[in-house]
């Protein structure tokens, strides 16, 4: 009787220990939930279609805001009715709808502009556009250097933009270019009345960029 007692005990024992065990393992697990991400590295502009997109598992409770659960809700016009790429990717990148446009929109500089801005395109070489540091969304005081009143000899410099950002440099809205080749022009976001000031300052003398810190 009492090896039979020792014998029950010891089976409860282990039983208790490996209920405890499973318990811990089970609190370990986390709940994941499936969404779209891309398959290969996308650049801006590129097209996102029905080919780009494989389903992979992520974290429920770290689920960012905007992703995709299925191709439908992706591409609710239809496999042939594609998005375009909004900012650089990289392969197993969950898709965001912030990093998507609308379906049947192409990629463009109207997406980097807020409500009710203008885009205004500067000239620049290396003196006046910071020797080709200059990167889109960064932000830049513009001074306007020329004649007063037309006599050269009264040349003066003024702040004439403080804090404005760019939205591309030359052709290219990519904000994670890492070349640093002189552009030859910048664009600009600025509101209506600001667009008509400075084309007039560009056109009687030269503009000059410094870059802000950020």
């Amino acid at each position: 009787a009492g090896f039979a007692v020792f014998i029950v005990n010891g089976y409860l024992s282990d039983q208790q220990a490996e209920l405890i065990s499973e318990r811990a393992r089970a609190a370990q697990v986390v709940e994941t939930v499936e969404v779209l991400a891309v398959n290969k590295s996308l650049s801006f502009g590129d097209n996102l279609t029905v080919d780009d997109v494989i389903t992979v598992k992520y974290a429920k409770d770290y689920l960012p805001e905007g992703t995709f659960a299925t191709k439908e809700e992706l591409f609710p016009e239809g496999d042939e009715i594609t998005r375009s790429v909004l900012r650089p990717m990289e392969a197993n990148e969950v898709v965001l709808l912030a990093n998507v446009t609308e379906a049947g929109e192409i990629a463009s500089i109207t997406q980097e502009l807020r409500p009710l801005m203008r885009a205004f395109t500067i000239r620049v070489d290396a003196s006046t556009g910071v020797s080709g540091f200059l990167r889109p969304g960064d932000k830049v005081d513009i001074y306007w250097t020329g004649a007063l009143q037309g006599d050269a000899q009264f040349a003066a410099t003024h702040l004439i933009g403080s804090s404005i950002e760019l939205v591309a440099i030359d052709q290219s809205t990519d904000r994670n270019r890492v070349d640093t080749s002189i552009p030859s022009t910048v664009t600009v976001q600025v509101i209506p009345a600001d667009v008509a000031r400075l084309a007039q300052a560009q056109s009687e003398g030269k503009l000059s960029l410094a870059l802000v810190g950020s």
